[in-house]
């Protein structure tokens, strides 16, 4: 019994409506993934991608003149016509074929099949709701608690003659409150009668307190999904608030801007110029006005901001040099009076002026606010490097490792790694290489490395391998990183290697709860085990 579902594919994941699916599917080096497909669940419940089917999922492999060769699960000769581009992931619909070839064309949704939209009338019922549509009725996801009796919906299922749909076209707005439901390790599921989604927990929106499930939190919709949502919390405007907006509009006057559910505009003349053509970049800047719900934002000069680390106003009475004191307050506001022109060597020298009169703690502030001033201003690797070296020798270790957790320069995060051997920072550095498309050699962290490459990279499995090596660490994460029946052959390895005993414990304890969890096969764990113990007993006799 085959099953066709429509949803959000990712080279890791499948999103759909009511559940989301992990896949290690390899896909063509260069591939971009991130976009709806129809896939189809095999008996065994696992997802295809690639299938054969009326309607399916290729790309191009050669290219010829007026013919384009297309990749094929059972290797049938398949071709279209139309032209299409490498590296792409298209939907075709079989529009000839024979027993040696099968001719196609990009499917237009102009037949009944998964990912179809059409229109309906809504039916409520005690379970659940029904659509019912020019091509048959079925279940239907609403998508909002307004009810609109004639709906736009999308088939995203079907399973033989049974056909389930979502409602399209009717997003939530603005902001709602929603239940707790569940809480996971990283996300919490959310709901208010028909409209569902999730929050990740991050630093930012503060859900660590979020133990308890029915608790209400108020949000905005972040992104919207085919069925449901990410949220993320909402928060009143307040006037004289700092903020970091999205620029989603320019006109000859002013930028929309957008932050969290809220509309807001910014006027061209308080815009860096850099920031200005830049459609969906970020400006921070502070609230200076609200009106009717929207707001009015003046931008904090972007050379400015690593400079404020106090949120010190603008002043245009700054104290002479020969004037100040030496606190931080005044030693910042004086820096600040000559960071809009990159005026080099005015800061260098307020910086070493005053540097070693401060306390330690006052002195990494001023440490981290100059390199900070260094990376903007010097562009040439080699000399930036040198010169935030002479810094790190005035300052603490702790600066090291701060600064490269805030910067965005891949040089100066490698620097801080090597010199620091922080966790945290090499888990930075290896997301900026790949963002940056560089090639990773540094594999301190093996557990680390691994999930970025299980992340990022096309065939994980192959890298892994290459690295892992006897690595305890390594190997807990290739495990854990792997599908369910791939755990179970790597578990079959991994307590055969030779470790110390508690480590091969450790790992038979992980086999056993991984086999319990999925009703596997605990009697091979439970055997395997108790071999491994009586060997040990014979070799200390």
């Amino acid at each position: 019994m085959s099953t066709y579902i429509y949803g959000k594919l990712t080279k890791s994941r499948f999103y759909t409506p009511n559940k989301t699916y992990s896949h290690k599917i390899s896909f063509p080096v260069g591939m971009i993934i991130n976009h709806y497909v129809p896939c189809k669940i095999d008996d065994t419940n696992q997802l295809q991608v690639f299938y054969v089917s009326p309607v399916f999922n290729s790309y191009l492999t050669v290219a010829e003149e007026n013919v384009y060769k297309l990749y094929a699960l059972d290797n049938k000769m398949t071709i279209t016509k139309t032209a299409i581009e490498p590296n792409k992931l298209y939907t075709f619909r079989i529009i000839e074929e024979t027993n040696s070839l099968r001719v196609c064309e990009i499917y237009k949704n102009d037949i009944l099949w998964v990912g179809k939209k059409t229109t309906g009338k809504i039916k409520l019922n005690k379970k659940n709701c029904e659509v019912i549509t020019p091509f048959g009725r079925g279940e239907c996801l609403l998508q909002n608690n307004s009810y609109i009796k004639n709906l736009n919906v999308i088939l995203w299922k079907i399973q033989n003659d049974k056909m389930w749909f979502v409602e399209v076209d009717n997003p939530v707005t603005g902001n709602i409150e929603v239940t707790i439901d569940s809480v996971r390790d990283t996300f919490i599921l959310v709901s208010n009668e028909n409209i569902r989604g999730l929050l990740f927990k991050t630093t930012d929106n503060d859900l660590e307190d979020t133990k308890r499930e029915k608790k209400v939190l108020r949000v905005y919709v972040k992104e919207e999904l085919l069925g449901f949502y990410i949220f993320d919390v909402y928060s009143d405007l307040v006037l004289g608030e700092y903020i970091e907006a999205t620029v989603v509009k320019k006109t000859d006057s002013h930028l929309l801007l957008k932050y969290q559910s809220h509309n807001g505009i910014i006027s061209n003349g308080n815009v860096d110029p850099l920031i200005f053509n830049k459609k969906f970049s970020k400006i921070k800047g502070k609230i200076i006005n609200i009106t009717d719900g929207k707001f009015e934002l003046s931008q904090i000069q972007q050379i400015s901001v690593p400079f404020d680390i106090q949120n010190i106003s603008d002043s245009e009475d700054v104290k002479e040099d020969t004037e100040i004191s030496n606190t931080l307050t005044d030693i910042l506001n004086l820096i600040k009076k000559y960071t809009e022109g990159k005026r080099y060597k005015e800061v260098t020298d307020i910086f070493y002026k005053h540097i070693n009169t401060l306390n330690s703690t006052d002195k990494d502030n001023l440490c981290l606010v100059y390199c900070n001033f260094l990376q903007y201003t010097i562009q040439d690797k080699h000399l930036l490097l040198k010169e935030i070296k002479k810094v790190f020798k005035l300052c603490s270790d702790k600066l090291i490792v701060k600064l490269g957790l805030v910067s965005d320069n891949i040089d100066i995060i490698e620097y801080c790694y090597r010199k620091s051997t922080n966790k945290d920072l090499y888990k930075k550095y290896l997301e900026m290489c790949y963002k940056l498309d560089i090639e990773v050699t540094d594999y301190s962290y093996l557990d680390v490395a691994i999930n970025f490459i299980y992340k990022y990279e096309d065939m994980p499995r192959i890298k892994t391998e290459k690295i892992v090596g006897n690595n305890k660490a390594g190997w807990i994460s290739y495990i854990n990183n792997e599908d369910d029946d791939y755990k179970r052959i790597l578990f079959r390895r991994v307590v055969d290697m030779k470790w110390k005993i508690n480590d091969t414990k450790e790992f038979y304890r992980m086999w056993m709860q991984f086999e319990k969890e999925h009703n596997g096969n605990v009697e091979e764990v439970r055997t395997r085990a108790k071999a491994f113990v009586e060997n040990i007993k014979k070799e200390r006799i």
